[in-house]
């Protein structure tokens, strides 16, 4: 089976059919049943947990694919890949949405403010890929200078470069919410504070790290191209 196509199918798992169930699933699961039900009590921190990670997933596979494409096919390839990761962009929002729709008993007056707050996030995801996108071809114009490079250390390259782009992101939006909570609430005073305030720091490079190896491995077991591809001497 051809590359591009295998990238198409294993990105139609990762990328789209993880968070359609993610979203539509397991959020509206937890957001239903499970939060604040004394029954669930046990699990409910490992749910709320896992749909972010889920979500992270997620993103980082849609690089690792994108990239993997791009550094052996060329755009040519990588459009397909980057057109779903877009999609996978918004699936997480229309869920945020539906969830207001179903949940809010007087949903028109929640809603304007709501989707301009999906809006901005989601404008915020597609910033974010667009860098990774640049920085991808950046990789592919430097290593043609220095007359090529394996399209594979090109690849590990990028993961590299995905993880970076994702947590300069993630902590400059972590900061901004953060401006907002002191603004809104006070400065930290109690150590529990600074734990609260401390956390989604935390959570943002961790998922960085494990992203990055994230985007390697859905971008490298299973996939084969049959060729040894040096990106500038093609």
């Amino acid at each position: 089976m051809p590359l591009k196509k295998q990238l198409i199918i294993r990105a139609l798992i990762l990328v789209v059919a993880i968070p359609l169930a993610n979203s539509f699933g397991l959020r509206l699961l937890y957001s239903y049943e499970i939060a604040g039900n004394i029954a669930y009590e046990n699990i409910e921190p490992i749910i709320s947990g896992a749909i972010p990670l889920f979500e992270a997933v997620s993103v980082f596979s849609g690089f690792g694919l994108f990239l993997r494409a791009y550094f052996e096919l060329g755009w040519r390839g990588a459009g397909p890949i980057l057109a779903l990761d877009v999609l996978s962009a918004l699936v997480p929002y229309c869920a945020g949405m539906v969830l207001l729709i179903l949940t809010t008993g007087m949903p028109d007056e929640s809603l304007p403010y709501a989707a301009a707050y999906a809006a901005a996030n989601f404008l915020a995801d597609i910033a974010t890929l667009a860098v990774v996108v640049a920085a991808a071809a950046a990789i592919s114009n430097s290593a043609k200078k220095r007359g090529g490079a394996s399209s594979a250390k090109l690849f590990r390259q990028g993961c590299v470069m995905a993880a970076v782009v994702f947590a300069v992101a993630g902590l400059i939006l972590r900061a901004a919410e953060t401006a907002i909570d002191i603004i809104e609430f006070g400065a930290p005073v109690e150590i529990g504070d600074f734990v609260y305030l401390a956390v989604p720091y935390m959570r943002v490079l961790s998922y960085s790290m494990l992203g990055m190896f994230v985007a390697f491995f859905a971008g490298s077991p299973g996939l084969e191209s049959g060729s040894a591809l040096r990106v500038g001497q093609n």
